[in-house]
């Protein structure tokens, strides 16, 4: 049972993508004791996939949970990754197509217990690869949401801890960065900008995800592409990130 971080048409949705995972937390008022699910992981066998609403922090908040292998959300390519620090911070998109999670609630789902990434990838002409992580940890905005990511398996090959480019494109331990808050490692260089995405940048990535969605299969340095599958800038059809308890 998975939810989405990140959503996209053919992107970081399903394809950008929502991530949750669910553990009930008992609130007791005067009158009554709330169950609450924090993730996707507690709602019932079974259930169709779709939007649910967990609680973060006791406030509710609504994830697409991917409950079933054969589920899909639609992808349009519609939505705009290319935003500030405080769209990222606080999440955009539509959940039931494109979106993100936002910063703030992937650190608070990511800090109550251990989780697993998996990133589903497409391209044009309808393969499909996947990266799975065993440890996803975002830090908290006092960080700038560090990231601490290992454990790679998979079909895709790791473009995030050892990226077929060079060091320089290594994510484990960067800050996330946007158009307006640079905290990529170049002095006098916004990678953010360069790849018109809102990302772990050091100096470059091979793992776009949040790039451009360009149709066809086109080459383009700020689109969404994944270089250890395509060995390119080749933009993806479509890419999803998911976590899930470990």
């Amino acid at each position: 049972m998975k939810p989405t971080i990140r959503g996209k048409t053919s992107n970081f949705k399903t394809t950008s993508d929502k991530r949750s995972t669910a553990t009930t937390i008992d609130r007791t008022t005067e009158n009554e004791t709330a169950a609450m699910i924090i993730d996707c992981s507690e709602i019932p066998g079974g259930s169709l996939s779709g939007v649910y609403t967990v609680y973060i922090d006791y406030q509710p908040v609504e994830i697409y949970c991917e409950l079933r292998a054969d589920s899909d959300t639609k992808k349009t390519g519609t939505t705009d990754f290319y935003w500030n620090w405080h769209e990222y911070k606080q999440g955009f998109g539509n959940v039931n197509f494109e979106y993100w999670l936002g910063n703030d609630n992937l650190h608070k789902i990511l800090s109550s217990k251990n989780y697993k990434l998996r990133i589903d990838l497409e391209d044009w002409n309808g393969n499909a690869k996947y990266a799975d992580y065993n440890t996803f940890v975002v830090g908290s905005e006092d960080t700038n949401y560090t990231l601490t990511i290992s454990g790679y398996s998979g079909d895709a090959g790791d473009s995030i801890i050892n990226p077929p480019s060079d060091s320089m494109s290594q994510m484990y331990g960067m800050e996330f960065s946007t158009s307006d808050r640079d905290n990529d490692k170049i002095p006098f260089y916004k990678a953010a900008e360069s790849t018109r995405s809102g990302w772990w940048l050091k100096w470059s990535t091979d793992a776009n995800l949040n790039g451009v969605y360009y149709k066809g299969g086109q080459t383009a340095s700020d689109g969404i592409f994944w270089k250890s599958w395509q060995s390119s800038q080749y933009s993806l059809k479509s890419v999803s990130m998911k976590i899930k308890p470990s």
